[in-house]
């Protein structure tokens, strides 16, 4: 393989590396808001006799967790179609590396719907800690 190859490999690489950290980011300080939040439901539910409150602690807690989910996905779809651009990349001839990364149209498995609702790693982390936060709220 030529160096030319190697390194717009490592470029596409060092990218791809980038997105799967940020995603991990979105999810730490997700929890780390989730569990002061939690926190803070569980004091002020007892004191909250209005429905409305609560709905507005719901409110708070869908838009904190909806966010979060949204970020992390377009982390994770960016980071499945950079993985394609490196398999592209891969298979080219040597003559042909140019040290564009243009990414690859979207395809199925980047499509973003298909991204949030069908990763492992997004299913049941955000929806679940968003039910727990909605339980929270009105089991005081």
């Amino acid at each position: 393989m030529s160096t030319n190859k190697q390194a717009h490999l490592s470029m596409v690489q060092a990218t791809i590396s980038r997105l799967a950290n940020q995603g991990a980011s979105v999810k730490r300080w997700y929890v780390i808001a989730w569990a002061a939040l939690a926190a803070f439901f569980a004091s002020q539910v007892s004191s909250a006799e209005d429905p409305a409150d609560r709905w507005l602690l719901v409110l708070l807690a869908t838009a904190l967790g909806g966010a979060a989910w949204l970020l992390d996905s377009g982390y994770l779809r960016a980071e499945r179609r950079f993985i394609e651009a490196y398999d592209q990349i891969r298979q080219l001839d040597e003559e042909e590396i140019d040290f564009r990364s243009a990414l690859p149209p979207v395809g199925n498995r980047t499509r973003w719907l298909r991204v949030m609702f069908g990763s492992w790693a997004m299913v049941p982390f955000y929806p679940t800690l968003i039910v727990v936060h909605v339980v929270i709220i009105f089991a005081g």
